[in-house]
């Protein structure tokens, strides 16, 4: 409709103000200010001058935004040997201020290796490596915990280890990916998870993905000798695929 309107507009009366994109001022107040003087106040005039002001001046394009790129990441298994590359990250106070509350009293490469060990062995689990496309390098793990086979439902989680990967979007890139396994090979009908109210970048991330808001728990977590709720956040298989449909 539009299309057709312009192609009137540029066949009809406006043609006769001789505007092409060569020859048009260089402002759009002073394109409908030539125009009015050329063609008088008829509003159909008007109405044509107008449309001919938003094709010969679009609005600019946007700048171009970074966005997540699945392309960016992948999940593939973890392995025994791989539970040295822990060893700094759960170190890091920063990098583990929003995780597990079991890191925070793992102080030797042993008692990391035990817990290591354990998740590997974890049964209605699904734990998998966040990988670099590019380079194959190790940056984290996510997956999903307590998997209900009578419900349909699972707990997600995710920890990216490696600060340098913070803030490009692969929070949300790994998180949709293991909606999309949770929801097609693992057939579940819900995913949930909890995030501390502190966590703003976790939080981000896992709204992009398609997570809503359910609730919050108060004062579930301390750190630091602070308590702080954890928010609980959901998404629903059906709410997945419309997103999907969508183009989301």
């Amino acid at each position: 409709m539009v299309e057709s309107s312009i192609t009137q507009a540029k066949s009809g009366s406006c043609t006769a103000l001789d505007m092409g994109r060569q020859s048009r001022p260089r402002t759009v107040t002073a394109f409908v200010q030539t125009a009015h003087e050329r063609k008088g106040t008829c509003p159909h005039n008007l109405g044509r001058i107008r449309l001919l002001a938003a094709y010969f001046y679009p609005l600019p394009l946007p700048r171009q935004v970074n966005t997540p790129n699945k392309a960016m990441v992948k999940l593939a298994p973890l392995h025994p040997e791989q539970g040295r590359h822990f060893y700094p990250w759960l170190q890091d106070p920063e990098v583990i201020q929003y995780s597990l509350s079991a890191f925070r009293g793992m102080k030797t490469p042993q008692q990391i290796e035990e817990w290591f060990a354990a998740t590997l062995a974890q049964a209605n689990s699904l734990n998998l490596g966040i990988y670099l496309a590019e380079t194959n390098a190790l940056i984290g793990y996510a997956g999903l915990t307590g998997i209900s086979a009578t419900n349909h439902a699972g707990e997600y989680f995710i920890f990216i280890g490696e600060k340098a990967q913070w803030g490009k979007g692969v929070g949300t890139a790994v998180t949709k990916q293991i909606l999309q396994l949770a929801f097609t090979t693992y057939h579940l009908n819900r995913v949930m998870l909890t995030v501390s109210e502190g966590n703003t970048a976790g939080l981000r991330a896992y709204a992009k993905a398609g997570f809503v808001v359910e609730g919050r728990l108060r004062q579930a977590a301390c750190r630091q000798g602070v308590f702080h709720d954890k928010i609980v956040m959901s998404v629903l298989k059906a709410d997945w695929q419309l997103a999907n449909a969508a183009g989301c």
